[in-house]
Parts: structure tokens; sequence; C-alpha cells
């Protein structure tokens, strides 16, 4: 067993049961990530000159309405990438995960709808949810992420973002879950790694957690 695994382990034993995640699967029922535009922006918004940015949001999509994400990770085997060619907007009053967002806050602050932040299946907050980052101190990520700039984790530690295991994000309905929302004028790349559970069930044996690696653009 690696260094790497064995530390990975260490981050995300509760998460994801302990089970190990340096060897990458192939996509099975976490199918495709894809990107939506939301917003082609042509002047301010409440607080914030937003002209000449774009609002992306960011889905993984399922097999199953209950095919659920339970992490987004790197490390120096697998990195994980978020970048733009420029940078991202980050709102004063925002957050780095789209639990950060109370969505009561909304109408008071309109430029909020569109921050850039990270997340797993949430686009803001209505409750107690919390989406947590695992860092390696040696090679933090999540303060220059805070500041506009691009993420890159692809040390031996790794690192990424959580979702408490009574709370993964299921694909529902519309079988897609939201991994993040982008404003930028750039254009955003990205290569990333995600822990999914097929077919979960609350109840029952354990369930094996499985890993993808997706790669996209939103260049044209």
């Amino acid at each position: 067993m690696s260094l790497s695994c064995i530390t990975r382990i260490k981050l995300l034993v509760t998460i994801i049961g302990g089970v190990c995640l340096f060897t990458l699967t192939s996509p099975a029922q976490v199918t495709d990530i894809f990107f939506e535009k939301v917003k082609a922006h042509e002047s301010t918004v409440g607080n914030a000159d937003l002209a000449g940015l774009i609002t992306y949001r960011l889905w993984a999509t399922t097999t199953r309405e209950n095919d659920v994400i339970g992490s987004v990770f790197g490390d120096k085997e697998h990195p994980l990438e978020i970048t733009t060619t420029t940078s991202f907007w980050q709102a004063d009053v925002g957050g780095n995960f789209g639990s950060d967002i109370a969505c009561m806050t909304f109408a008071a602050n309109r430029e909020l709808e569109f921050d850039t932040y990270l997340t797993i299946g949430i686009a803001c907050n209505s409750g107690w949810l919390k989406i947590s980052a695992l860092e390696d101190k040696g090679s933090p990520w999540l303060e220059k992420f805070s500041s506009g700039q691009s993420i890159l984790i692809n040390s031996a530690v790794g690192g990424g973002w959580v979702i408490p295991p009574d709370r993964r994000a299921a694909g529902g309905p519309e079988k897609k879950v939201l991994l993040g929302q982008f404003t930028t004028s750039g254009i955003i790349s990205v290569n990333l790694n995600m822990s999914y559970t097929e077919n979960y069930q609350q109840s029952g044996p354990s369930q094996k957690m499985k890993t993808a690696n997706f790669k996209l653009t939103t260049a044209e």
C-alpha cells in the first residue's frame, strides 16, 4: 500500500469507510460532468460590477436517483485542478462552499447568487449542513481559492472537500449533483476525482465507495 493511500485513508476514513482510493475506477454510475452557463453578465448585480463575467455551474451526472457523491479529491498521483485563464470572482460576503452561504441572504445581497464556490449537492444552506475542506498543511489550497486563484491539489497527502456521510448528495429525479459554481471572465479547465456510491441505501450492509476521474473545459 502506497504512502499516499495510507495518508488519504487517514483523511477520508470518516467519509468513505476506510476504502483506499489510490486506484481510480472507470466512470460507471457517475457517468459524466458538465458545465451549465448560468448567466453572461452585462452590468452590476447588487453591490458588485460583474460586467464581462460569466457564471457557470459544474454538475456530475448519475445513472440512478440514489447514486450519491461523498467527496471530491486530489493528490500527487491523481491531481485535482480547477483553473481559469483569468481569476475567479469571489463575493465579499460569500464563502468557499455552498454550505457557507445562507439561502435567506440572497434577497439582501443579490450578488451572492453568483458567488464562486465549491460544493457537493447544495447551492446554499437552509439548515445545518457543513461541507468541509481537507488540506495538506504543507500545500494549502483553500486560501488561494478564496482570493480568486485557481485550485491545484497535487501533494502526496492530498486534499479536497467532503460532505458528512449521512448527508451525501444523491442524483435525485434529475440525476445530477452540483459540484461548484464559478464566475470568471476566463476559460475554465477541470480535472477532478470524486468518490461515490452506487444505488446508496441508508440501511443494510455497508456499501463500498468507488472513484472516478473526469476532465472538462469551457473552451468552445
